[in-house]
């Protein structure tokens, strides 16, 4: 498979089925009763998504505590934002929200739009977009940072997350474009002078911490160039199973069959789905019929909301096209930082992915940062970030964010002989 769409899964549906007589309801109903309003509906859907007796559902308990995943999570912020033509960050779905909070947020989305001269029966504008989405909430220590793959989803961070332990709050770096309603960032330069500055803003100062799985690891390294560049501080740097960007300097940006196909499979070894439509058989289709071939797969398996259209599919391609077209000849720059790099033990699908042969460093050890530290860890490139390996990676990570970035149990350090660039793949 390739590496490029093998990471391209995303958490976010289009919006379709506008619902005007419930909004006018909304707005036209006594401040008093419009959450009343608000949390019927949201009862009726979440019976419907979770297979539960709306009796059962209590209004103040956190939704993923009875039972709420992301799939749920994601076909709930469809719902959401195709009936009520309201923007609901995913972040809301992450920080355990219950029927009450999700219908007052719901009702300030639609009441906030409420301005002379736009017809209530119309979507309102999108917020503005942050990258940003808040995992897990914590205390006040730095948070850690997890930075997206190729495909912009953040999912393969969840299991990790929920054991890094509670006094530490986690954020994740989603890639734009997603949402369908802002294009791809075009450069890395854009990328990372926005995702700097969304950081920022809701943690003005460091040590950043920042960790990056597969091809995150590259932004992550990035990221830490740019706080580094804007004088901030860095605390931990880790890459997860991270090649170097050149192992993309080949890859066919036109092969939509092959990147629909590595979304298959990435879904498959992180999410357990056992989703496939062979590449010939897409590649011989058409263009639109092998999105609606893909979308009907990706429906099958509970990948996709029911109310999907095509563009929930064509949106990761788009994404994905545009952050390898981003990876590819560009040369990560020298900074002057310890990078822990975890290596898992069954090494060889990173190898078969990016038909590289790849060093134990994975290249980075080249003069591009001043130590590398090699951690293993168990599984493979995609069973690490899962079940009880993701609980020993996350408690890796713990220890070093305590004990400082250039500690830790490491198994094999690489000094720089230069400050010269280099993009060694092996």
């Amino acid at each position: 498979a390739d590496l490029s769409q093998t990471e391209a899964a995303g958490d976010q549906a289009p919006a379709s089925g506008f619902d005007a007589d419930l909004r006018r309801q909304l707005l036209e109903s006594p401040p008093a009763e419009r959450q009343a309003v608000m949390r019927q509906h949201l009862i009726a859907e979440l019976s419907r998504i979770m297979g539960i007796n709306p009796e059962e559902l209590d209004i103040e308990q956190p939704l993923n505590s009875i039972g709420m995943d992301s799939l749920m999570a994601m076909e709930l912020k469809t719902v959401l934002e195709s009936r009520l033509g309201i923007s609901v960050p995913m972040a809301t779905f992450f920080s355990g929200p219950s029927v009450a909070s999700l219908a007052d947020d719901a009702v300030k989305g639609i009441v906030g739009s409420k301005t002379v001269g736009v017809d209530p029966n119309s979507a309102p504008t999108a917020t503005v977009w942050s990258p940003l989405v808040l995992l897990k909430s914590g205390g006040r220590v730095p948070p850690l940072v997890c930075l997206h793959p190729i495909g912009g989803d953040v999912r393969c961070y969840l299991e990790m997350a929920r054991h890094i332990g509670d006094d530490r709050p986690i954020y994740a770096v989603t890639a734009r474009g997603l949402d369908g309603e802002l294009t791809p960032h075009v450069s890395m330069s854009e990328m990372m002078a926005d995702y700097a500055a969304a950081l920022r803003r809701v943690y003005p100062r460091g040590p950043y911490h920042l960790v990056g799985w597969s091809t995150g690891g590259i932004y992550a390294y990035e990221l830490a160039h740019q706080l580094i560049s804007g004088g901030d501080t860095i605390g931990l740097l880790a890459m997860l199973d991270t090649p170097l960007p050149s192992v993309f300097d080949d890859r066919d940006l036109n092969d939509e069959a092959r990147f629909l196909c590595d979304y298959f499979e990435l879904c498959n070894h992180i999410l357990g789905t056992k989703m496939g439509v062979p590449y010939a058989t897409l590649r011989a289709m058409s263009h639109d019929d092998a999105f609606e071939a893909a979308l009907a797969e990706a429906k099958k398996h509970n990948m996709a909301p029911a109310g999907a259209s095509v563009d929930f599919i064509r949106r990761f391609v788009e994404v994905g096209r545009a952050t390898v077209r981003i990876l590819q000849h560009h040369t990560p720059p020298v900074i002057h930082h310890s990078l822990h790099l975890y290596v898992p033990q069954e090494g060889n699908i990173l190898a078969g992915m990016t038909g590289k042969e790849l060093a134990a460093d994975r290249g980075w050890g080249s003069a591009l940062t001043n130590r590398v530290t090699i951690h293993h860890s168990q599984g493979d490139h995609f069973s690490m970030m899962t079940g009880e390996r993701a609980v020993h990676l996350a408690h890796q990570l713990r220890e070093l964010m305590k004990d400082g970035p250039v500690n830790g149990t490491s198994a094999t350090v690489f000094h720089s002989m230069s400050r010269v660039r280099a993009r060694a793949t092996g």
